[in-house]
């Protein structure tokens, strides 16, 4: 699970990428039970070769669900600091999630990010 591949994504960067939502949920579900939380926070604030950690990845190509799940997995997991960190990350081309999500018109993904960031 805390693998890195050739493009430094962990399990979760892939399941973020190519999966779908009932595989991605049972990636979170069995992490929250049979990893501790320092591992999970490793894999959820890991960034990978262009710097972008799994919520890039979930806001580019995900669907609602899956970035609902990450949304969950995050906030059961990380401080506030770590939280404004996730949000705040940069990737090589300088964005942040809320750059993502603004320019892959992934408007339903805008709320869950700003009640996120309350």
């Amino acid at each position: 699970m805390l693998g890195i591949g050739d493009y430094g994504w962990t399990v979760l960067h892939v399941a973020a990428r190519y999966s779908k939502p009932e595989v991605c949920q049972g990636i979170f579900n069995w992490a929250q039970e049979n990893v501790k939380r320092e591992e999970v926070n490793k894999l959820l604030l890991a960034i990978d070769k262009d710097r972008r950690t799994v919520f890039h990845l979930a806001t580019e190509f995900c669907e609602l669900e899956i970035f609902q799940g990450i949304l969950n997995l995050t906030q059961s997991n990380l401080t506030r600091e770590e939280v404004n960190r996730f949000l705040l990350a940069t990737d090589s081309e300088g964005r942040t999630v809320f750059h993502m999500a603004a320019w892959f018109y992934e408007l339903e993904i805008f709320p869950g990010i700003f009640n996120w960031a309350k």
